[in-house]
């Protein structure tokens, strides 16, 4: 007979719905029912033992899928950081080609992409904490934005009538631009210090 063991205590304590802070309760949990399965008052019992067992390689296995799926998230982050670094600096020279955009436009959107299938689309809460997946998101959808204005400018501007007034407004997307670019940054290094 398996009572008082405290192993439905330790079950307990694993969340239904985990979020990002519940990893170190499944860790934990793992530790502890590893020790009881070699536990004096269990170790006879062969059938408790192996289902203790396989209730700590399927915590185990979700502890390394989610620390995989933080590291391939955390890349996706970087090469949109990397992307976003390469442009800054040439359009800020004058240097301006739309080729540029093209480029920054294709690499981000498929680490974004990226991102959503880590993500399940917004519902997953271990891999990439709900704050920060929203305030990445946010910051991702101004910085197209305001690159994509950039872009609309230039191309105003190319024409023989130019309607917009690039002067003053391209500074102001520019600036704009860059400021989602750091808190896009910001946001990566959150994340990174999630895996440590």
């Amino acid at each position: 007979m398996l009572t008082k063991t405290g192993i439905s205590e330790s079950l307990r304590t694993l969340a239904e719905d985990p979020d990002h802070n519940a990893l170190k309760t499944y860790d934990k949990v793992a530790k502890e029912l590893k020790a009881k399965a070699s536990a004096p008052k269990i170790k006879d019992e062969k059938k408790a033992v192996a289902c203790l067992l396989l209730i700590v390689q399927d915590i185990e296995h979700f502890l390394a899928n989610t620390k995989a799926q933080r590291v391939q998230a955390v890349e996706a982050m970087k090469k949109i950081d990397a992307a976003c670094k390469t442009f800054y600096p040439v359009v800020q020279k004058g240097d301006i080609k739309l080729a540029s955009f093209q480029t920054l436009f294709t690499a981000c959107n498929q680490e974004a992409k990226k991102i959503e299938i880590i993500t399940t689309r917004g519902m997953d809460k271990v891999v990439v904490p709900l704050e920060i997946q929203r305030a990445y998101r946010e910051a991702y959808d101004k910085m197209t934005a305001k690159a994509e204005r950039m872009l609309a400018l230039l191309k105003d501007n190319m024409t023989g009538k130019p309607t917009m007034n690039i002067k003053t407004e391209y500074p102001i997307a520019y600036k704009k631009f860059g400021e989602q670019v750091t808190a896009m940054h910001a946001l990566l290094e959150r994340q990174k210090a999630l895996n440590s």
